[in-house]
């Protein structure tokens, strides 16, 4: 697994999108990943190296059906990125993608959680996937715990 870094933006420009702050995983040889958050548009996108174009893209409106976020709020990749996870804030929810960003299914379901996930930290080797279940009240954190899951 590879570390997540915060950015405050990422450009594409070139084709009009801007993305708020956005969690990337830098894969080397393979397209960056990166959450989109707006308004109105809620996905997990893989994009070029020179970050100018989109290559794969999953979501896209804002909801609760299957395929689509309300809250993509960090992913996890394995080292050769052939499961790619997303931590989805408001619905509650983990989905597990192809490289391809394809959906494949519903990881860990919203009766999981006492509050919703929000960081993700997948160890490959050992085949387990640790969720953080924040709960927020108010605009606070006011609990916190681990869940892992066999991957």
């Amino acid at each position: 697994m590879r570390e997540l870094l915060r950015v405050q933006d990422t450009g594409l420009s070139s084709i009009g999108v801007l993305f708020r702050p956005v969690a990337i995983w830098y894969g080397g040889d393979v397209q960056d990943i990166a959450i989109r958050m707006g308004d109105s548009v809620n996905r997990v996108c893989t994009i070029s190296e020179d970050g100018q174009q989109i290559v794969h893209s999953h979501g896209g409106q804002r909801g609760s059906e299957t395929g689509q976020y309300n809250g993509p709020l960090h992913v996890a990749v394995d080292d050769n990125m052939q499961q790619v996870f997303v931590a989805d804030f408001i619905n509650r929810r983990v989905t597990l993608l192809s490289p391809t960003l394809e959906y494949v299914r519903q990881m860990v379901s919203p009766g999981k959680f006492s509050g919703s996930p929000c960081r993700l930290s997948l160890d490959a080797g050992r085949r387990y996937l640790c969720v953080a279940d924040n709960e927020v009240v108010e605009g606070k954190w006011i609990l916190g715990r681990v869940l892992v899951f066999s991957v």
